[in-house]
């Protein structure tokens, strides 16, 4: 009973064993996948990403220019990112904001018509 007491105490009055995220939020380690970034100024919508995405996260519409992920869907895995002709995805160090529906956790970019030279 006293060493049942004992442990008692000592994780009632000692630190946590957890952080308090998303009040403490921890580094990043290096090289970690933690979200996707995509860069429409540059997207000629060839749909070379949606068609190496292992998962179809990935939907390119050339008629009304739309660059669609599914958060859900994807896996992180970086297949997009080594297909892309232009370089416009990229891994970025900040993790994904938590998401509770399905409709938040779709990212919707317009891709700007380019000029015509």
């Amino acid at each position: 009973m006293t060493s049942m007491l004992k442990i008692l105490l000592k994780n009632g009055t000692g630190r946590y064993a957890t952080r308090l995220y998303p009040a403490e939020a921890r580094e990043p380690f290096a090289k970690n996948r933690a979200d996707l970034s995509f860069d429409p100024g540059c997207c000629r919508l060839c749909k070379t990403c949606s068609r190496k995405c292992p998962t179809g996260a990935i939907e390119v519409d050339k008629e009304n220019r739309t660059w669609k992920r599914d958060v859900f869907s994807c896996v992180f895995c970086g297949d997009c990112i080594e297909a892309c002709p232009k370089s416009c995805l990229s891994f970025v160090a900040r993790p994904p904001l938590p998401q509770k529906h399905h409709q938040q956790a779709v990212v919707y970019a317009t891709v700007p018509e380019r000029s015509k030279k």
